[in-house]
């Protein structure tokens, strides 16, 4: 017999559909130098059923959604939720109202030893566990298999994750159940968990204390000026700001993400979840909307199935919310529209981090790049010709 091979190293996503999916185990998962983990079949123990193979999204995509999508931008009228949140606050409300129908939230959170999970909650005094954007590829062990479980129990389940983490849930689950409902967030691309774990011991070795708490979004100056808030078990704060901090630079500059974001099939309108979810960079508000906003977040909704859309209107009463066309939130993020490219350092950067300390890591590959105005700007008028030369305007005044 022949092995059965799962998809190509470099185009993986790591979602593990094929992981959650082999009933005789015989798929190990294993962390490849760059400490992004991948499949792995026993041979021995494998019986040739193709059954991670036919789950496989990337193999096997799923068919573009006929809904017509449109969107909102909108923020939740908690002004609290909204501070301790990484946008809007529009997660919190999806949420709430599942777990308020007696159903459960999966998303990703950081266990005891800040390694980034995904986990299952059914409790409101749970999901701060599971706000605030997390930079780092999550772990989705057997989460989908507890998923279905929920699902046949007759449990509504609300599952957040990346695009091809939801495509994956999907192929695993093999047929729509209507008491699922996906969300989907605009993916920049996935850090390598080993990086970030190297950076939390930097920290801890330059504060002289063990990190108790972290926060890759929080909003001390402003939402699009966001930064970093550290906390250290001896009391004292570390506040990275977006265009300083060290892991937000090697995040921000593409070159720790994982090989197939580059190639990444989900960096477009066609969304394998009912509602995808992400900061509204660069909003226009009419004039009868701007007197109700407030620069603390906002919210970017794209509705892409009927489900998406029941669950958005349940949620509204939480939400001051604003209409916009597909082409209005397309327009908003530029991974709607391609993926971030790979830098040509790419690979010496990886050469470099099994050669160098990771002192001098940081120093040869995490130096600032952009002055907060050029970034704002770039932020707000993506990178054409009226961007390049406001920048250099600005650049000229400072």
């Amino acid at each position: 017999m022949n092995n059965i091979q799962l998809c190509e190293h470099d185009i993986c996503t790591g979602c593990m559909a094929c992981y959650n999916t082999c009933e005789k185990q015989a798929i190990e998962i294993i962390e490849d130098e760059e400490g992004f983990s991948y499949p792995k079949i026993d041979q021995i123990k494998c019986i040739q059923c193709k059954r991670c193979q036919k789950v496989c999204p990337v193999l096997n995509p799923k068919q573009k959604n006929d809904f017509s999508q449109y969107g909102y931008v909108c923020w939740n009228k908690n002004e609290d939720l909204v501070k301790h949140s990484s946008s809007g606050a529009l997660f919190t409300s999806l949420a709430e109202e599942i777990i308020n129908m007696g159903g459960y939230v999966v998303g990703a959170a950081f266990d005891n030893k800040f390694k980034v999970k995904h986990i299952i909650i059914n409790n409101l005094n749970d999901l701060n566990r599971l706000r605030y954007s997390k930079y780092v590829q999550s772990d989705i062990a057997l989460v989908y298999k507890d998923i279905k479980t929920y699902l046949t129990n007759n449990k509504h389940v609300l599952f957040t994750g990346t695009p091809c983490q939801v495509a994956g849930l999907r192929n695993f689950l093999v047929k729509d159940y209507d008491n699922l409902i996906t969300c989907d967030f605009v993916c920049h691309g996935v850090p390598s968990p080993i990086i970030f774990a190297n950076y939390k011991q930097w920290l801890e070795k330059q504060y002289k204390s063990s990190l108790v708490d972290f926060v890759f979004r929080d909003k001390k100056w402003s939402w699009m000026s966001f930064n970093i808030k550290a906390t250290f078990q001896n009391g004292k704060i570390y506040y990275g700001t977006w265009f300083k901090d060290k892991y937000l630079r090697l995040f921000l500059g593409e070159l720790i993400s994982r090989k197939s974001c580059y190639s990444c099939k989900y960096c477009n309108m066609n969304r394998p979840s009912d509602i995808t979810i992400a900061d509204f960079w660069g909003v226009r508000f009419k004039r009868n909307e701007i007197s109700n906003y407030k620069d603390t977040g906002l919210s970017l909704a794209l509705i892409n199935s009927k489900k998406g859309e029941i669950l958005f209107e349940k949620s509204k009463k939480t939400l001051i919310y604003y209409k916009r066309s597909a082409k209005d939130i397309q327009l908003s993020q530029k991974s709607f529209n391609s993926p971030w490219q790979e830098p040509k350092n790419r690979n010496k950067f990886w050469k470099d981090y099994r050669a160098l300390k990771f002192d001098e890591l940081l120093q040869k590959y995490a130096l600032a790049k952009h002055t907060p105005t050029t970034f704002k700007i770039r932020q707000i008028f993506g990178r054409g010709i009226i961007s390049n030369i406001l920048c250099k305007i600005f650049k000229y005044i400072a």
